[in-house]
């Protein structure tokens, strides 16, 4: 695998905390592309004020992001494309193809959890923390199964027990 793609729905807010975790804990950009992709973008925008607030809360600066939109010139046969909706998989299949329907995982599937990373949109601030916090969990999990090699491209998924 030599790249990840997060993606979300505007890539406005889940998606580049979620970069910005996994950016702060340490990915290996020189070893695995790490790309955050909207697949509903119009046109470019910053993250959310909601979520910039909650990644500065937390020392994260996310600099000068804006979301980008999925293509599928991004993927190919080695890339792992993580969705963080279970409902969203036909609007991502959609766009990158059914030879790449294969590679779409949801985050929380590949780490062996059963509850998908909340949708804070249209909540308070506190929602977005809420999310940050959790999604935090779920990204160092994740991470930790990047780094052992136990996920790749194809979202081989860990037995509970491995990711313990």
């Amino acid at each position: 695998m030599h790249r990840v793609i997060l993606t979300d729905r505007d890539g406005t807010a889940r998606t580049p905390m979620a970069g910005a975790i996994l950016a702060e804990e340490g990915w290996d950009e020189d070893r695995i592309e790490l790309l955050v992709r909207g697949f509903v973008v119009l046109f470019p925008e910053p993250v959310s004020q909601k979520a910039d607030a909650v990644l500065v809360a937390n020392g994260i600066d996310i600099g000068d992001y804006s979301s980008t939109q999925l293509k599928k010139e991004d993927v190919d046969e080695d890339t792992l494309i993580v969705i963080l909706q279970e409902k969203d998989r036909k609007a991502v299949t959609d766009i990158v193809g059914e030879e790449f329907a294969d590679q779409i995982h949801v985050m929380t599937e590949l780490c062996g959890e059963e509850l998908e990373i909340m949708d804070p949109y249209g909540g308070p601030v506190g929602s977005y923390g809420v999310c940050f916090e959790t999604m935090s969990i779920t990204l160092k999990k994740f991470l930790n199964l990047v780094r052992e090699g136990k996920i790749d491209a194809h979202g081989v998924v860990p037995t509970e027990e491995e990711i313990l």
